[in-house]
């Protein structure tokens, strides 16, 4: 026990206190796990591995619908049904603002764009490589 006591310490095991099987137990310990595989595996090669990063890709198309109601009579072009990440969408939302040089805003999956400009933000879109919908009128 006494022994087992100064190897969880951190005591040298080279001063002869510890029985064989303990020293090669706190040798492995030591070692990070690729040196630990390395004694294991000698003839193993190392290779460099990297995760493949998934491409996100919308399912449902973008459904483009105009509105007036409850904005005081202002129209204003909405867009919906984006299932991405919000940063997605406001990327979205910027290069439609951008291209069109009107305001807009985003949030909880729509894009709000000032003015009826439907036809316009689904060639955006399109060109984007997005599937549109359009929804009224």
């Amino acid at each position: 026990m006494g022994s087992l006591l100064l190897f969880m310490t951190g005591c040298s095991w080279s001063s002869g206190v510890f029985a064989s099987g303990i020293r090669i137990i706190y040798y492995f310990c030591c070692m990070d796990l690729r040196d630990q595989l390395k004694n294991l595996f000698p003839e193993h090669e190392e290779q460099d591995f990297k995760m493949p990063e998934e491409q996100f890709k919308q399912q449902e198309p973008l459904v483009c619908k105009f509105e007036k109601k409850g904005r005081n009579g202002k129209p204003v072009t909405i867009v919906e049904g984006w299932e991405g990440s919000e940063e997605g969408l406001k990327n979205i939302s910027k290069k439609i603002k951008t291209t069109l040089g009107i305001g807009g805003s985003e949030k909880d999956g729509t894009i709000i764009i000032q003015g009826d400009n439907r036809d316009k933000i689904m060639n955006i879109l399109k060109e984007m490589g997005y599937k549109t919908k359009r929804v009224g009128g």
